[in-house]
């Protein structure tokens, strides 16, 4: 596979389905464990090489895959250690052929990958190393990355960030950003998802602090120091400079958005509440704030102005 998350994703459900399959073949979404069948998947999954062209998902690194249901309007992730990739090469010289947006957008997905894994109730030591160090980079390097195509220090330095995001996504989950974000794209496949998590990241990064315990709010300070914050205490009040961090640099990156500017109708959102619930029950309840329904509501609702 030689692309971004879509190409090395797909490429990884059609390894599994592939491998799996023997007269007919077998629908991805049995391995999902959201549909009627359910399939374990096993050593039968196809080798697969991959070679990233973003900065970026991490899916070169990781043994997760993204998929589609379109008639239920689901969007989940499939995930297995026979999915890692048995070869894995990132070219900087293909990373330098990426466009500023799409630098941003991918960008914005590794910084989001190590905030919610950094901050995630499933979140570890050896996670929050990678985690803290990506965030640095991202803060920093994303700029010049962005603002300079050829710079391939900035180029190097994240693509280091992506691996990073990659290996914390295997010890760590992600939580409701990427939850509400996939609900969104399901019902709206042209939403891109960096823009997505850029309407929603801001709004929930708050709903955590507000309502987070100490631990919480002495992360999100964490956050703010890897954007170079002075912190001087573990309070909200300082805890809320890591939401101003993340603005800041989605205004540097022009991807300071609503969901209602990518086209959401309000309409919609108790449909895409419930598509988040049934299909990515796993990173809410990561979430290190209890969250309801009501709650999610209010949160979309929130991000669409």
């Amino acid at each position: 596979a030689l692309g971004g998350g879509s190409v090395m994703d797909t490429a990884k459900n059609i390894a599994v389905v592939v491998g799996h399959s023997e007269k007919e073949l077998v629908s991805v979404w049995e391995f999902s464990g959201l549909g009627c069948k359910t399939r374990e998947i096993t050593a039968k999954t196809l080798p697969i090489v991959a070679i990233t062209s973003t900065s970026g998902t991490g899916s070169h690194v990781n043994r997760f895959a993204v998929v589609t249901n379109e008639k239920t309007k689901e969007k989940t992730g499939i995930k297995s250690s026979f999915m890692y990739p048995r070869l894995s090469l990132t070219d900087l010289d293909i990373l330098c052929s990426m466009p500023p947006s799409l630098t941003a957008r991918t960008g914005f997905d590794v910084l989001s990958h190590v905030m919610e894994c950094f901050v995630s109730k499933e979140s570890n030591s050896l996670a929050g190393l990678h985690c803290l160090k990506a965030m640095q980079i991202v803060f920093h390097y994303l700029p010049q990355a962005y603002n300079e195509e050829n710079n391939i220090k900035a180029r190097e330095a994240m693509a280091l960030a992506d691996i990073l995001a990659g290996w914390a996504l295997t010890t760590s989950r992600v939580i409701l950003p990427h939850a509400l974000s996939h609900a969104v794209s399901a019902f709206y496949p042209k939403a891109e998802h960096g823009l997505v998590l850029a309407a929603l990241t801001p709004q929930i990064m708050r709903f955590n602090i507000d309502r987070g315990d100490v631990e919480v709010i002495e992360k999100h300070c964490e956050i703010a120091k890897m954007a170079g914050e002075r912190i001087i205490s573990s309070t909200k009040k300082e805890a809320f400079k890591s939401v101003d961090a993340v603005e800041r640099l989605l205004k540097k990156l022009e991807l300071n958005v609503t969901l209602q500017n990518l086209g959401v109708d309000e309409k919609d959102l108790e449909g895409i509440v419930e598509s988040s619930l049934t299909a990515m029950k796993g990173p809410i309840e990561a979430n290190p704030v209890s969250v309801t329904r009501k709650e999610i509501l209010c949160l979309f609702r929130g991000a669409m102005k």
